[in-house]
């Protein structure tokens, strides 16, 4: 065993090279933290030559800004109460002004006295650490940009489709799904959809950085039709399709136009009857007798009447639908009411 052990021990140049060239920073210093000793492998990593740092610079005047106040206010408190750091992260300044991630274990060597003497520091490059957690935190915030994406993407009204070059379906929302059916899923074939192919074809396309294009198309499915206000972006992995159902902003228009359509018939109606007889006066005033021209003077009256009746009605309709009309409370005879209503509906 003794001479297995003697066989195992290096020679005293061999542990030197062990220390100078090992795969990590050593350092010593004294308990003021001026340097003492530095191997090659740190010498090689920040630059500088052992002349310009034994006996010359502390350990603290290789930290940046940042460091050298970590060092301050927890580093070297921490070193002196409990004798030993682990794992502390800082940056040290090379000798061309660039920084260096590392981690630095330091041991607090005391004497027989337990009065401390020297500070053994062990120095780790942390470069490719830093950069794991830096590409970490950035797949963090990318997954947390894209979670509260998905969480508006669910919460619009908008059906939103983005299909894949090969006709498959890759992301929908729940708006989708209520236009379309359980059928909106990521996986499914997008033509499955019902009403999904004549409508597509119809659908506007546009670039990345173009404006969108929207049409107004109808969905015809099972006897029903609904219009949907679409539009799709072409992104180059696919087609972002957005949907909104205007089924009852459609059906509310063609009331309008219906509406329109019987107002101006109900006021031509009248205009047309006191514009004729007011041009046959005109024409025809000193050769029509007395009672033909009071029949026509009260023809355009009774017209007259009757168009301003339609316009109340139109303003009062428009109050009610705003909600301003000023109303109050007051007594009335049902009886008379009903017996002029065959007068007011004429």
């Amino acid at each position: 065993m003794a001479e297995r052990q003697e066989r195992a021990m290096l020679p005293e140049d061999r542990l030197e090279d062990v220390y100078e060239d090992a795969p990590v920073g050593y350092v010593s210093t004294d308990r003021d933290g001026l340097l003492l000793r530095v191997n090659r492998t740190l010498l090689g990593w920040t630059g500088y030559e052992a002349e310009e740092l034994l006996g010359r610079k502390r350990l603290y005047d290789l930290l940046a800004p940042g460091a050298k106040i970590y060092h301050e206010t927890h580093y070297a408190p921490l070193l002196h109460l409990q004798g030993a750091v682990r794992e502390i992260a800082v940056e040290l300044l090379r000798a061309d002004g660039t920084r260096l991630p590392v981690l630095l274990n330091s041991t607090l060597v005391a004497d027989a006295d337990g009065e401390p003497v020297e500070i053994r520091t062990t120095v780790f490059d942390a470069t490719e650490r830093r950069r794991y957690e830096r590409e970490l935190l950035r797949a963090r915030a990318d997954a947390e940009d894209r979670a509260r994406a998905a969480l508006a993407l669910e919460h619009v009204n908008e059906a939103v489709l983005l299909v894949g070059p090969t006709g498959r379906i890759e992301v929908a929302n729940r708006a989708a799904a209520k236009i379309f059916g359980e059928g909106a899923e990521p996986g499914r074939a997008a033509d499955a959809l019902p009403g999904w192919a004549p409508l597509v074809a119809r659908i506007p396309l546009s670039g990345p950085r173009d404006a969108p294009r929207r049409a107004v198309l109808p969905l015809l499915h099972e006897q029903e039709r609904r219009w949907l206000e679409t539009a799709g972006v072409e992104t180059g992995e696919g087609v972002v399709y957005t949907i909104r159902d205007v089924t009852s902003e459609q059906e509310l228009e063609q009331l309008r136009r219906d509406v329109v359509a019987v107002v101006s018939h109900e006021l031509r109606t009248p205009l047309t009857g006191a514009l004729g007889a007011a041009q046959t006066l005109l024409a025809r005033f000193d050769d029509l007798p007395d009672d033909a021209r009071r029949g026509m003077l009260d023809m355009i009256v009774g017209q007259g009447e009757r168009l301003k009746r339609i316009i109340d009605q139109m303003l009062l309709s428009s109050e009610l639908d705003e909600g301003v009309l000023d109303t109050g409370r007051a007594a009335f005879d049902a009886a008379a009411l009903v017996r002029r209503l065959p007068a007011l509906l004429a």
